[in-house]
């Protein structure tokens, strides 16, 4: 068979993957396949890490795989530029990012850092309790962990198994995910209500309709979350209010956790939300290398042999949607564009591979 030469025309992110899966498919059938993309790497727009995103296609074409694992995709990025996570890679809201510098990204993060640094004795109170209530919990107190906690727009049942599973990933140790071994649950409790306050918790708790709550807790953290509740109160008195988002994020929390009927252990998280979870982890610690999703893209083009060229009479047209603006958008589009040629790709193989051709 003869060398076939097939050019591509379109957007940067649907031409080189198109690219990259046609030359991987000659290679695997042993066919001389030549490849070449309308237009100068020079010019690709930059989709910018750190990133974490499943999106098989983009794992296929070996971005971000040192990180990643299966479909999950980790791209690295500066020290301190926070961490953008997809769960739903179709919706904008479906997008959260985790901070990386210690500060805090979600309000209830940025409210316990703030905690944390004062120093006012019933902060430092505050703050030794909730930080020995997070680790019986079996979660770091790190802002990443916990903007991913409170940050995450699924479920409050599934952000806590994401939060554990990003914990275990942490701390190199097994996820616990029994609810029975540590509270009795099958409770119904005012704090699983949407729309829940600061204030609305205190005031529940010092009028006593809390007793069922604090029922279901050992003994022992029932008495700490009930002296972290009376330091939290005193610390949002004198800050105006500050500590409310904490206290009221945590409270909803646990009352969706008592929820569960005892005996019962938290949902299983699917691959993909799992894979998510320990992604966010292994980016935080790996930074400054390939940030650049597309670069890595055009390298992996490259490797393979992939060429440019300015113009072609013929070329095969991919879908060529214009890079937005938006961090989140940009994510978004690159994403569209390379499933898109991935469907694409297998009508130009069957043409380009066709005896009229």
């Amino acid at each position: 068979m003869s060398n076939v030469k097939i050019v591509l025309q379109g957007n940067w992110p649907a031409t080189l993957t198109a690219g990259i899966l046609l030359l991987s498919r000659g290679r695997s059938f042993g066919l001389p396949l030549s490849v070449r993309i309308v237009g100068e790497p020079k010019d690709a727009e930059s989709v910018l890490g750190p990133a974490v995103v499943s999106c098989q296609v983009l794992a296929s074409c070996s971005v971000g795989r040192e990180l990643g694992d299966g479909p999950t995709v980790v791209v690295t990025g500066g020290s301190t530029d926070p961490v953008l996570v997809s769960i739903n890679k179709r919706d904008p809201s479906g997008w959260f990012f985790v901070d990386s510098c210690g500060d805090g990204w979600h309000p209830a993060t940025k409210s316990f850092v703030r905690m944390v640094r004062d120093n006012r004795p019933c902060s430092r109170k505050a703050s030794s309790l909730i930080m020995g209530l997070l680790r019986w919990a079996g979660v770091p107190a790190e802002p990443a962990i916990l903007d991913l906690l409170f940050g995450a727009p699924v479920d409050p049942l599934t952000r806590v198994g994401m939060t554990l599973r990003a914990s275990a990933t942490v701390t190199n140790s097994r996820v616990h995910r029994s609810v029975s071994e540590r509270l009795s649950g099958g409770i119904e409790t005012p704090l699983a209500s949407e729309g829940l306050t600061g204030d609305k918790v205190f005031e529940l708790w010092r009028s006593g309709d809390l007793a069922d709550v604090f029922g279901a807790l050992p003994p022992s953290v029932a008495a700490s979350v009930d002296d972290w509740l009376r330091s939290m109160e005193e610390f949002s008195d004198i800050t105006d209010g500050d500590g409310g988002e904490l206290v009221a994020s945590l409270a909803t929390i646990l009352g969706n956790v008592l929820l569960l009927p005892q005996g019962c252990i938290l949902p299983t998280l699917n691959p993909t939300r799992e894979g998510l979870a320990k992604g966010m982890v292994k980016v935080l610690g790996a930074r400054e290398k390939d940030s650049d999703a597309i670069k890595s893209l055009v390298d992996v083009y490259r490797f393979l042999g992939g060429r440019f060229e300015l113009s072609s009479p013929y070329p095969f047209q991919l879908t060529d949607s214009p890079a937005p603006d938006g961090h989140i958008e940009r994510w978004m589009w690159m994403i569209d564009s390379v499933e898109a040629a991935a469907e694409q790709m297998e009508k130009i193989w069957n043409e380009a591979m066709s005896p009229s051709s």
